[in-house]
């Protein structure tokens, strides 16, 4: 009963944060993509700490940790690794990366990473579709103000834009617990854990996959303004501001 209690809300928050997403692709504002991606995180962190505490009141059992891969790649992207491993942290999951040999051609192999994240089907579900929705949104904004100047200023762009959404999102998240009872607080603690655990029984000792160079551009002009777009997605006066209008979709 719980599992389909869980489903259900789950589904209503992305429906609400779907509407979120079309009102910004609907305006060229890129202010407004900011507001609507930080209300959806908003609306997501509510949702988890009073299903947290639903689940402590009622003494129920949590969900099962399940790994899934969200994505694969040719290569390593640090920018991508950085929103996708700051929404993780966010959302209490777990990731590593799986590195295969695909053959592209006969006798012919290229190296392939998967990223599979590990967590509760529902806290899983959550960072891809984030995930998904903040890589489309900042490639777009890129687009909109860096292009033709060089695939130098994009990477700065997006890297900075990264580590300021980065920042951004843990602070969010330290803000919209600081009310919440404690009981829900050590339940969405447990699930990280619980990821961790289940990483280490069913994969074990990972390697390190070692830290990846960051652009020669950071601190340009192209690095600050990806910076300020990205701590704007989970900045308060983004949810204080322009998104009094968009909000209204419940």
């Amino acid at each position: 009963m719980q599992n389909q209690i869980s489903s259900s809300n789950l589904q209503a928050i992305i429906a609400k944060v779907a509407k979120l997403r079309a009102l910004a692709k609907n305006n060229s504002s890129v202010h407004e993509a900011q507001a609507a991606a930080a209300a959806a995180d908003r609306l997501i962190q509510e949702h988890r700490i009073v299903e947290a505490q639903i689940e402590s009141d009622e003494k129920s059992e949590e969900s099962g940790i399940e790994a899934k891969d969200a994505f694969s790649a040719g290569k390593r992207s640090l920018w991508k690794e950085t929103i996708l491993g700051s929404l993780v942290r966010s959302y209490e999951c777990s990731w590593y990366i799986s590195i295969s040999n695909e053959m592209v051609s006969p006798g012919k192999y290229a190296k392939r990473l998967s990223y599979r994240l590990v967590g509760r089907k529902d806290d899983i579900e959550l960072v891809e579709y984030m995930y998904g929705w903040i890589v489309s949104e900042l490639e777009r904004i890129c687009k909109i103000h860096h292009k033709g100047k060089g695939l130098g200023a994009a990477m700065a762009f997006y890297e900075g834009a990264a580590t300021g959404f980065s920042q951004a999102l843990k602070k969010a998240k330290e803000e919209s617990r600081q009310q919440a009872a404690s009981t829900a607080l050590v339940r969405l603690e447990q699930r990280e854990e619980q990821a961790r655990t289940w990483v280490r029984q069913n994969v074990g000792t990972l390697k390190s996959a070692g830290a990846l160079a960051g652009s020669r551009s950071k601190g340009s002009e192209a690095w600050h303004h990806g910076y300020r777009t990205g701590q704007s997605m989970n900045a308060p006066n983004a949810m204080n501001g322009g998104v009094r209008n968009t909000a209204r979709i419940a």
